[in-house]
């Protein structure tokens, strides 16, 4: 009784902590556009680029996953749905709508918290100090990015990966990456194979490979790790006492992976090389891991192992608590750095190869904090301290909360604020919302911004003849065809065409805003990977190629011979005549696009702003 009573007093506080931590940005949102439609503000205040992962959560909710938003042509093929991290968000959605997004980035902040609150209680220390570390971890990647004054890449790399609320990763997939540190650490001191952790795990291993493999792969080989550590040699003879656990294991995860598997299967090579997926022989698998093999062995990463070794041997020889846990993170640790070896000798595609890196870096530094922590509890434990001090983790929590918010307040607030093209996407959207004549969920809408496009899919808009080329399954040939058929309803140049697909240096990297949005990973340019594994670039931009890490996935490069062909397609591709798409949307901010000249005789304009122009078809003109 006293347990069940404790328990609730403890889902009380993390509830209100996560509410701390949610509301400021909110708050905001609300109190400066109080009335703004509420699908834009989330998709505007969503963390970075969550919002170009929504339209998943709406062909899921409508399973429809063939929709290419084409008025003339029907997909035969699926795209491909990152299901395990969105399945909650889309659940929710069918029954709150927009509102879910709102509603399960609380809950995301409530599920972490509660996570690493039972993890931290393995070390057997106070409710309370349970809960200011599992808020401590929280603000963690804030504190390290705000006193990374070196600004030291790994230090970067872990403040943006390990948690924060983007959609869906790492909101939603790392929360299964910690749910299995979890099971894994509770197991230890008991036997695993029985289902009660069997199954939670292969629950969590089919939502990691259907949201986020790269976790997934971790999470393998350390269970197995894991497995030939704890039982060694008696391994076999549980296998055989628990083979119906394993089994029905199998099966729900077999079960629960195969909505992915069949969407995976049935997607089209064109989207599969606009999201980075690409095959690979055995000569760049010899690269990629010699490449590899040189970025684990660089002085600084040598010392960081060593000093890892020397306090995990300090701690096994010294102290006596907490080995377990420091064993299972050790685990992790390891498995983080096998697991894209293992996956490159066993693949033959590859995609996004320096997410295996980030995961590497996340588990070196959950490795430190929590080897810091055994040492700091075990010592500390030696000594009494006043009753005032049991109290004190309440203070330091409301400080932290207090910190958070204010940090979000003066860093978002005057941005939020003064954000006009926000302003005048309300206006356009009051007045598409207003137009008594248009049927929205009929109607044909034609922009280039990302967030209007994605305010379209989510009301149900039918047509959309441009889109990100990572929201449809249109094959190249479809994709290339309406981008040109929109140039010439544009009345834009050729000139216009060749500076949008242009190669563009910008900053430390080749990347053409422009183009990328409609082709996305098909060009990535580094070492390993260019299109068609061509050299057909100006002798700057392939020095610059070659000298890319085929870890870096961001770099967008097209061969000349390629650029060449677009061009003559762009010569060859009439003026589509019955193409006059209902609803027009130009951002002023695009210095190509706004080279634009619409046929007035056929639209009116409905607004103007400094930053976005709309157009009603005549039909819909008020």
């Amino acid at each position: 009784m006293k347990k069940d009573y404790q328990f609730k007093i403890n889902f009380f506080i993390l509830s209100l902590i996560s509410l701390g931590f949610f509301i400021g940005k909110w708050t905001i949102s609300f109190s400066i556009f109080p009335e703004e439609d509420l699908f834009l503000k989330v998709i505007t205040d969503s963390h970075n680029d969550s919002a170009m992962y929504f339209h998943y959560v709406k062909s899921l909710a409508s399973l429809d996953f063939k929709n290419n938003f084409h008025p003339d042509v029907v997909s035969s093929d699926y795209i491909m749905s990152p299901i395990g991290s969105i399945i909650f968000h889309t659940f929710l959605f069918k029954i709150f709508g927009i509102k879910s997004f709102i509603i399960l980035e609380l809950i995301s902040i409530f599920a972490f918290l509660l996570i690493f609150f039972l993890i931290f209680k393995q070390f057997e220390i106070s409710d309370l100090l349970s809960i200011l570390l599992a808020s401590l971890m929280f603000v963690l990647p804030l504190m390290v990015s705000k006193l990374n004054i070196l600004n030291i890449e790994e230090i970067n790399t872990f403040a943006n990966n390990f948690y924060n609320l983007r959609f869906p990763r790492p909101l939603v997939s790392q929360l299964y990456f910690f749910l299995f540190i979890y099971i894994l650490i509770i197991s230890s001191s008991d036997n695993i194979l029985k289902i009660k952790y069997l199954l939670p795990l292969s629950v969590i291993a089919a939502l990691s490979l259907s949201s986020f493999f790269f976790v997934f792969c971790t999470q393998l080989i350390s269970f197995l790790i894991f497995l030939l550590i704890k039982y060694k040699k008696k391994i076999f003879n549980l296998i055989k006492h628990y083979y119906k656990n394993i089994i029905i294991s199998c099966l729900v995860f077999l079960f629960l992976i195969a909505p992915f598997v069949i969407l995976l299967a049935n997607t089209n090579e064109s989207y599969n090389s606009r999201l980075g997926i690409f095959s690979i022989n055995l000569n760049d698998k010899i690269f990629l891991i010699k490449h590899y093999l040189l970025k684990l062995t660089r002085l600084k990463i040598l010392i960081l192992y060593f000093i890892i070794f020397i306090l995990c041997y300090l701690h096994k020889k010294y102290f006596k608590k907490n080995k377990n846990i420091i064993n299972i993170f050790l685990i992790i640790f390891i498995s983080s750095i096998l697991s894209p070896m293992l996956f490159i000798v066993l693949a033959n595609k590859v995609s996004f190869l320096y997410h295996f890196n980030n995961l590497v870096v996340v588990s070196v530094f959950l490795l430190l904090i929590i080897i810091f922590l055994a040492f700091s509890i075990e010592i500390l434990s030696k000594y009494k301290f006043p009753n005032f001090f049991q109290k004190f983790p309440i203070l330091i929590i409301i400080i932290m909360i207090s910190l958070y918010n204010v940090d979000f307040y003066f860093k978002n607030f005057n941005k939020i604020n003064n954000d006009k093209g926000r302003y005048e996407k309300n206006k356009i959207i009051k007045l598409i919302k207003k137009n008594n004549k248009l049927d929205i969920e009929n109607s044909n809408l034609l922009s280039f911004d990302n967030e209007i496009l994605i305010w379209s899919i989510l009301n149900n808009i039918k047509y959309l003849k441009i889109l990100d080329g990572t929201f449809s399954i249109k094959d190249d040939h479809l994709t290339e065809t309406d981008l040109i058929e929109v140039f010439k309803f544009l009345k834009l140049k050729k000139e216009n065409f060749i500076d949008f697909l242009a190669n563009k240096k910008k900053g430390y990297r080749y990347i053409n805003s422009d183009a990328r949005q409609i082709f996305w990973q098909k060009y990535q340019a580094n070492s390993l990977f260019t299109y068609m594994n061509s050299d057909d670039f100006e002798k700057e931009t392939l020095d610059f190629i070659k000298s890319s890490s085929p870890f870096y996935a961001h770099q967008f490069a097209i061969p000349r011979f390629e650029m060449k062909r677009l061009i003559n397609k762009f010569d060859l591709i009439k003026n589509k005549e019955n193409f006059y798409p209902d609803i027009v949307v130009i951002n002023l901010e695009n210095n190509i696009l706004n080279n634009y000249k619409l046929n007035m005789v056929k639209y009116c304009r409905a607004f103007k702003g400094n930053y976005y122009s709309l157009y009603f078809a005549k039909n819909y003109c008020q």
